[in-house]
């Protein structure tokens, strides 16, 4: 069994650098993995960084979509993935040497068709003191869903598909293609009216033939959150 880490970027060839530099200091053999970089019309030094890893590192792929739009990135990955398990992140995250040593353990081990991990903060600048309050607790643990960040504690769990995000969204290919894969979600502003549903909609799929995800908490990731996202207008 072997897992494709298919990662989307635009524009953020310092961020990309650091997340890819997590990537190749995992736990898991390199022999388990490929990591897929899909670059959405970068004009900066975004393919100089991917090929200056493909110079040590001989399973890493580069990919260039000229059609805009996060999910139209994800779906050439898929298209591009030799394996069968798929592990979705961003080029703003750092991944945590165990991630994907624990989602390959999911996959195998435990048998899940989707698992996911924490997703923790690193916050550019000290947070402003009302970003504690937009935490909310559930059954499973802590989410602060404007940031994406996800602390479901120190215990593997079931739980719910709506709680596979984005950064951390690890999926058996066969089932993504079943569900039809995500539906387009980035889209310029004055067209917002046509835009999809993304991963809600792979989630409401996977929730209506009562499939559930694990979480193992040893599949962490870092998420970076911006001084410009640390802002009442970036909320509103």
């Amino acid at each position: 069994m072997q897992l494709s880490i298919i990662i989307s970027t635009r524009n953020r060839a310092k961020q990309l650098a650091l997340a890819l530099s997590s990537v190749f200091t995992q736990s898991l053999s390199c022999n388990l993995y490929e990591v897929i970089v899909v670059d959405n019309g970068s004009i900066d030094e975004t393919q100089q960084i991917v090929s200056e890893f493909s110079a040590t590192h001989d399973n890493i792929v580069y990919a260039f979509q000229s059609v805009p739009g996060l999910h139209n990135c994800r779906h050439l990955g898929m298209r591009l993935a030799k394996a069968d398990y798929l592990v979705f992140t961003d080029d703003d995250i750092q991944a945590s040497p165990s991630w994907l040593e624990s989602l390959y353990c999911s996959f195998a081990d435990h048998r899940a068709v989707i698992a996911t991990g924490n997703i923790l903060p690193i916050y550019a600048d000290n947070p402003p003191k009302w970003v504690d309050y937009l935490w909310t607790r559930n059954e499973w643990g802590m989410v602060l869903g404007h940031f994406s960040l996800l602390d479901f504690g120190t215990q593997r769990k079931e739980v719910p598909a709506d709680f596979v995000w984005g950064c951390n969204f690890a999926i058996q290919k066969e089932l993504l293609l079943d569900v039809g894969g995500f539906h387009p979600d980035a889209m310029p502003y004055e067209l917002r009216r046509f835009r999809g549903d993304g991963e809600t909609h792979v989630s409401n799929e996977l929730n209506s033939r009562g499939i559930t995800a694990l979480f193992h908490p040893q599949a962490l990731v870092h998420h970076y959150i911006g001084s410009e996202r640390l802002t009442v207008d970036y909320l509103c």
